[in-house]
C-alpha cells in the first residue's frame, strides 16, 4: 500500500491505543506476535488481527524467519506521515510570518518592544499525560484572552501557508459551547479541529477539550489557559492533559514546539489591533 496515497488508512490504524502501542514497541526493534502480545492482556490472534490493520495501512511489514514471522516498521509508511504532518508545521510556521506585515500597519512594532521584551515559549512535561506551556505577550489579558475565543481574531493570527485559508472558524465561547476550525488549501484538501468550552472566567482563564480530525478524531485533549497581568503584559500559562504518554509522545513528535511558538510570534503582531 501507498501511505502517501492513502493516509486515511494510516491515521485510522492509528486511532486505537494498542496499535499504537505496537508501534512503540516496534519502534525499538523487529518483534515477534508472541512477543508484542507479552505486555497486552490479549490473546496472539487477537494481536495478529491488530498487526494486520497496520499491514494494511503500510505502517509494519513482516519478515520469514524460518517459523517465526517477525514484524518491523515499514520505512515508506512512517516517512510518508512524516512528511504530511511536516507539511502541517511549516503551515503554521508561514501562519504568523504575517505577523510583522499586522504591525507595521498599525505603527506600534517600535513602541511594544521599547515597553517590554518578551520572551520565547517555554514547552516542558510533568508526570504521564501532562504538556506545560508559558508564553509572555506585550499586552493586557483582556487582549490575549480575546484573541483566543473571537473568532475573527482567530481567523487571522491561525491560517496556515500561502493558499491556504481558515473558511470556517466557529468559537462559542460561553460554557458547553462548541469550537470547529477548518482549514482549506483550496484544491480539495483540509483538515479541522472540534471541541467544547467547559469553562470560562473571563480576561484569565479557560478551559477546553479539542481534538484534530486527521482524518479520524486524535484523543482528547483537556486544556487549561490562564492568562496573569506581567507588568505591562501578560504570562499565558497552558496545561495540556493527554489520556496516556503515548498520545502525548505522539503529540511532542510532530514538532508543535516550532509549530505553537511561530503562532504566538504572528499573534504578538496583532497586539496592536487588540487593545
Amino acid at each position: 500500500m501507498n501511505v502517501g496515497s492513502n493516509l486515511d488508512a494510516a491515521f485510522s490504524a492509528l486511532a486505537d491505543p494498542t496499535r499504537r502501542a505496537i508501534l512503540a514497541r516496534l519502534a525499538k526493534g523487529e518483534a515477534t506476535v508472541m512477543e508484542l502480545a507479552a505486555p497486552f492482556e490479549m490473546t496472539q490472534p487477537a494481536i495478529s488481527q491488530h498487526l494486520k490493520v497496520l499491514e494494511d495501512a503500510g505502517l509494519v511489514v513482516r519478515r520469514v524467519d524460518g517459523t517465526k514471522r517477525p514484524r518491523r516498521l515499514a520505512k515508506a509508511g512512517v516517512e510518508a506521515m512524516d512528511q504530511w504532518l511536516a507539511m502541517l508545521r511549516t503551515a503554521l510556521e508561514k501562519s504568523y510570518d504575517r505577523l510583522d506585515e499586522v504591525l507595521a500597519e498599525h505603527g506600534k512594532t517600535e513602541k511594544r518592544r521599547k515597553t517590554m521584551r518578551m520572551s520565547k515559549m517555554t514547552l516542558k512535561t510533568e508526570g504521564d499525560t501532562h504538556i506545560v506551556v508559558t508564553r509572555r505577550f506585550a499586552a493586557p489579558p483582556e487582549a490575549v484572552y480575546r484573541a483566543h475565543t473571537d473568532p475573527k481574531l482567530v481567523q487571522k493570527w491561525m491560517l496556515g501557508p500561502e493558499g491556504w485559508t481558515m473558511p470556517v472558524c466557529i468559537s462559542e465561547a460561553k460554557p458547553g459551547g462548541k469550537m470547529r476550525y477548518e482549514w482549506s488549501n483550496g484544491k480539495g484538501g483540509g483538515f479541522h479541529l472540534t471541541g467544547e468550552y467547559l469553562e470560562l472566567e473571563p480576561y484569565s482563564r479557560l478551559v477546553h477539550v479539542e481534538r484534530m480530525h486527521l482524518p479520524n478524531p486524535t484523543p482528547d485533549n483537556h486544556i487549561e489557559t490562564r492568562f496573569a497581568p506581567d507588568g505591562t503584559g501578560t504570562l499565558m500559562t497552558m496545561r495540556m492533559t493527554l489520556p496516556d504518554a503515548q498520545t502525548r509522545a505522539t503529540m511532542l513528535a510532530t514538532g508543535m514546539e516550532s509549530g505553537m511558538e511561530a503562532s504566538y510570534v504572528r499573534l504578538e503582531g496583532m497586539i496592536s489591533l487588540l487593545e
